[in-house]
């Protein structure tokens, strides 16, 4: 039996591509989505981001190492448009 969640949390990224990959960007993205776990009292959620270098990539490394939670990728254009 399969549980589906309708209401699970997602939490997503939006950012520059050239931001300098140091941990204190990575302790901050920690820190903020750490926060946004315990206000909704949960331990996952659905990560999405379109895995554009800097902030994006940043991000999803947090989530999968830090979270153990997948990362979802969102492409801004038709997938044709990357081919």
């Amino acid at each position: 039996m399969m549980i589906i969640q309708e209401n699970r949390l997602k939490i997503g990224i939006a950012g520059k591509r050239d931001i300098a990959s140091d941990n204190s960007i990575r302790s901050e993205i920690k820190k903020t989505i750490s926060k946004i776990l315990i206000q909704e009292n949960t331990n996952s959620f659905d990560a999405y981001s379109a895995m554009a270098k800097g902030a994006d990539t940043i991000f999803a490394e947090v989530v999968n190492k830090e979270f153990k939670q997948p990362v979802k990728i969102v492409l801004p254009f038709d997938s044709a448009e990357y081919e």
